[in-house]
């Protein structure tokens, strides 16, 4: 998910502080897995599986010490609704304080009716608001951020970007998450790039 190019855009937004200071933010995991996925299987075992923040939702945790670092204090509750032969929770909640003070939730599920229905991260801050969604963080759904000389990149697919800055526009194909075919791109393009607050709209 670190390669995912929503989450490098606004880990770069991060890194040069166009946010300003972040001081909330919300983290959803509605995802499925029937009772038919943990039989006869080391799945679902306190001692093998350790539960679904571990084998479903690990990324999501990975992601959030990524953007904001290490956590403070902690408190959660968790339940088991539908999966009784398993030894672990299948849906859960927490609220977390960061050692920067963002204070946030977690709310984490796999009793999603038959699929996958959200994977998401949002982001209040000082200079905007952004929500990293789809199934798997791969969408970037909303954004409001503070305008300033900007480039807006939008694109219907993962890896097929439209940039836009003012008059230009400029399309090229990544290569992989988080690459850039070089034969579609041009230097003065990637200055602009490299010098300009990013915005990033998946649709």
């Amino acid at each position: 998910n670190r390669f995912n190019p929503p989450v490098v855009a606004v880990k770069k937004m991060i890194t040069e502080n166009q946010l300003g200071h972040i001081h909330s933010f919300q983290i959803n995991c509605f995802w499925n897995r029937p009772e038919s996925y943990y039989h006869h299987s080391w799945r679902g075992t306190q001692s093998l599986d350790g539960g679904v923040l571990y084998t479903q939702f690990s990324h999501f945790i990975d992601l959030l010490y990524w953007f904001l670092g290490d956590v403070k204090d902690i408190l959660a509750i968790k339940r088991n609704y539908q999966h009784p032969t398993t030894e672990i929770e299948d849906c859960g909640h927490i609220v977390f304080e960061m050692i920067n003070n963002a204070t946030g939730t977690m709310s984490y599920n796999i009793n999603s009716f038959e699929k996958n229905m959200e994977g998401s991260l949002t982001i209040f801050a000082e200079n905007g608001t952004l929500k990293i969604g789809g199934q798997y963080l791969n969408e970037l759904e909303y954004q409001n951020i503070k305008k300033d000389d900007i480039v807006l990149i939008q694109s219907t697919f993962w890896n097929r970007l439209t940039f836009t800055f003012r008059d230009k526009q400029k399309e090229y194909h990544s290569t992989g998450p988080g690459t850039i075919d070089e034969r579609l791109d041009d230097e003065h393009f990637k200055k602009i790039c490299d010098e300009y607050p990013i915005q990033l709209c998946f649709k």
